[in-house]
């Protein structure tokens, strides 16, 4: 029984330190585009916009989770381990952002898609520029 429990707590240490290992891998490798406040402040405006689209309740927090799933999807592309060109960047962005919308249609009325569009839409424009801007994401 002893050496049961053991086991069980070497392999929750051993997989703390995978687990401390891919959070320090990541963060070596993360490209950050928008400075904290910046990133704060988008999250706000979002925040705002999604209010006004007056999604009950459910509805709101499967949007979340969509939006949410392709955001972090999203953030990794321009990691420097991924090794992407702007271009190819952007280009992968572009796919998951069709993904995105397609799911979100499925949950939203054509009125609350439309707004989502271009509350979306809006945001895209400035992550879009920043990363053609940026000199941390190779050509």
């Amino acid at each position: 029984m002893v050496l049961i429990a053991l086991f069980y707590f070497s392999g929750q240490k051993a997989q703390a330190q995978v687990v401390d290992q891919t959070i320090s891998n990541y963060e070596k490798n993360k490209i950050q585009i928008f400075t904290v406040e910046e990133r704060g402040n988008l999250y706000d405006w979002f925040e705002l916009r999604i209010d006004k689209m007056h999604l009950p309740e459910k509805v709101k927090e499967e949007y979340y989770s969509i939006i949410l799933y392709y955001n972090v999807k999203m953030s990794r592309l321009d990691d420097k381990d991924k090794k992407y060109t702007k271009k190819q960047v952007l280009k992968r962005m572009d796919k998951y952002i069709a993904r995105q919308n397609a799911e979100v249609k499925e949950i939203l009325t054509p009125e609350q898609y439309k707004m989502h569009l271009e509350n979306y839409d809006r945001l895209l424009k400035s992550v879009r520029k920043r990363i053609e801007e940026t000199d941390k994401i190779k050509e």
